[in-house]
């Protein structure tokens, strides 16, 4: 089996990040699980807005996915 963990808090110090590493380690124990992937949104600077207006369309978006003007980067 696979896991795939998201965590989304800005302090691996607090009560969630120490909720994730248990859940990590119990993931380590399980003999099931074979691949322990981790994706930390603030890390990763993950910004859920999207970004339009009358300039940048939404109909534009899929051309222009890398511009500025629609990630808050």
């Amino acid at each position: 089996m696979n896991v795939l963990i998201i965590f989304t808090h800005p302090s691996k110090e607090s009560l969630n990040g120490a909720l994730l590493k248990n859940v990590l380690e119990g993931c380590r124990e399980n003999g099931f699980i074979k691949d322990i992937q981790l994706l930390d949104l603030y890390e990763e600077n993950f910004n859920p807005i999207l970004y339009f207006d009358e300039k940048n369309k939404r109909r534009h978006m899929q051309k222009n996915l890398m511009k500025k003007t629609y990630f808050n980067l």
